[in-house]
């Protein structure tokens, strides 16, 4: 049995667009050493990020309740609590993502646009601001609000992310960019980013930038 997951675009089958993930989380090197987790595990864990982002939630208590409401049994998810999700967010860190994204690349490697190869790489850069709880200090952003900065680059020639870069929300992004840096690679961004030290830094590289107005 399968689910079909009807966004605002078009409707998915689950099974088949994560099956190229089947394989790889059963495989040790891309699990967490010790998983002592009963139901939450680090595999479920990634079948149900993955529903909710084909799924176009907005919210992890929307998550909850397309869990409570529908058929989810048969691509293997069910119900847990809200504590639940965000152990597993503190449980399981980001470098097993990364690597899993990266094994994903190499069984399905990314379709390039041809019409974009002579030009070289392009990557659009842009940040992000996301709240997170209170309680991280660190990420102090206002008085009573804290927030982290993704600073992002989304590759133009094989639409996926090259780079990306998370930090306090009041973080600089000339700064972000400044780190994320690669030769040869041309760096599209908006006018924020404008600063004589970022460009020389660019073209130290070699690398080159072009700003939106």
């Amino acid at each position: 049995m399968d689910i079909l997951i009807n966004n605002s675009e078009n409707t998915i089958l689950f099974h088949e667009i994560t099956q190229p993930l089947k394989n790889l989380l059963k495989n040790p090197e891309y699990l967490p050493e010790h998983d002592s987790a009963k139901k939450m595990t680090f595999e479920y864990f990634v079948n149900l990020l993955l529903y909710f982002y084909f799924s176009g939630l907005d919210s992890l208590r929307s998550l909850i309740t397309d869990l409570k409401t529908k058929d989810v049994s048969k691509i293997g998810l069910f119900l847990v609590g809200l504590s639940t999700i965000h152990d597993a967010f503190c449980r399981y860190q980001a470098g097993l993502f990364q690597q899993l994204y990266l094994a994903l690349l190499k069984v399905v490697p990314p379709r390039l646009i041809e019409e974009f190869q002579e030009l070289g790489p392009i990557v659009f850069m842009d940040g992000s601001i996301f709240p997170i709880a209170i309680s991280a200090i660190w990420a102090e952003f206002k008085t009573h609000a804290n927030a982290v900065k993704l600073h992002l680059g989304f590759s133009l020639n094989d639409m996926l992310t090259s780079c990306f870069l998370v930090t306090a929300a009041s973080y600089d992004e000339r700064k972000a960019l400044a780190q994320l840096i690669e030769i040869g690679v041309t760096y599209i961004a908006d006018r924020g980013y404008l600063s004589f030290e970022l460009f020389k830094n660019i073209n130290d590289k070699p690398a080159y930038f072009i700003y939106q107005s």
